[in-house]
């Protein structure tokens, strides 16, 4: 066993090796992200979306004050309408993300965007 992790050890301190792993983690860290400030970015919409639905704001309003295509507008907008009950399953013991969007046929996004307006957090892997 002792001379496959010594091999292990020489083969990741060749240079070009060591240089293609410190590459991958470089990258893979930049696109988590990215991909980390696009969900922000989305989780911040949908909260606005919300916030214009109670103002009585149609669609197209939105879209052009949220600089986001309107059919995804109108997407959220009809999902936000279940932000209540979505507050209330998020209370109930064991409740999961997933669960809650199957239950009410809404994106996880829209059920993270609620759980972060009630507690302030967002658990990906709920």
């Amino acid at each position: 066993m002792s001379l496959f992790k010594d091999f292990g050890r020489r083969f990741i301190e060749l240079k070009p090796v060591k240089e293609l792993l410190t590459k991958s983690l470089e990258e893979g860290w930049e696109e988590g992200l990215e991909k980390g400030l696009e969900k922000g970015r989305l989780l911040t919409q949908i909260q606005a979306i919300r916030r214009f639905y109670l103002k009585g704001m149609d669609a197209a309003f939105i879209s052009d004050m949220l600089g986001m295509n309107p059919s995804e507008v109108a997407k959220y907008l009809e999902q936000v309408k279940h932000w209540d009950e979505i507050r209330a399953l998020l209370n109930k013991p064991r409740a999961s993300v997933k669960t809650i969007a199957k239950k009410l046929s809404v994106s996880p996004i829209v059920v993270e965007a609620v759980k972060l307006e009630t507690n302030g957090k967002v658990n990906g892997t709920n």
